[in-house]
């Protein structure tokens, strides 16, 4: 038979160790040069580089205007016009041909974004476990 006293002295080392514990990962990870500094990218730089790691293009030729919904074309060098619409969900990147529908069915690829220190790596992810990833410096965007 267990006696009540140890069980409640268990709990408060317990519940103290946890405390402490958060309180020390909470100094570590504010600590400066403990993380990598990560840019805030607007909607319009993660479209420009989803519409360029898509369509195999440089980000330097996508022009973008729009907050919300994003709008990114380009003319290509035979001289066709290309024209997109695009937002961002999270780390989702959600797009579509201007006049078309969205590329929201199941089927669709998944297309994710993750920011670094200096670049952002757009991910084209598909149900079969196969995916692609490009890679762009932020300056280019």
């Amino acid at each position: 038979m267990s006696n009540p006293n140890d069980e409640a002295s268990l709990g408060l080392i317990l519940g103290g160790v946890a405390v402490l514990g958060v309180f020390i990962w909470f100094m570590l990870g504010s600590l400066p040069g403990q993380s990598e500094d990560k840019p805030t990218l607007s909607s319009q730089k993660i479209c420009k580089g989803a519409i360029a790691a898509l369509f195999g293009r440089e980000p330097g030729i996508i022009r973008t205007r729009g907050d919300s919904i994003v709008h990114a074309h380009y003319t290509r060098s035979d001289g066709t016009f290309w024209d997109y619409k695009c937002r961002v969900e999270g780390n989702r990147v959600i797009w579509g041909a201007s006049d078309g529908r969205w590329r929201t069915h199941p089927l669709d690829a998944k297309v994710s974004y993750v920011v670094g220190a200096s670049t952002v790596t757009i991910t084209e992810s598909y149900d079969n476990g196969q995916s692609a990833s490009h890679s762009f410096n932020i300056s280019e965007l």
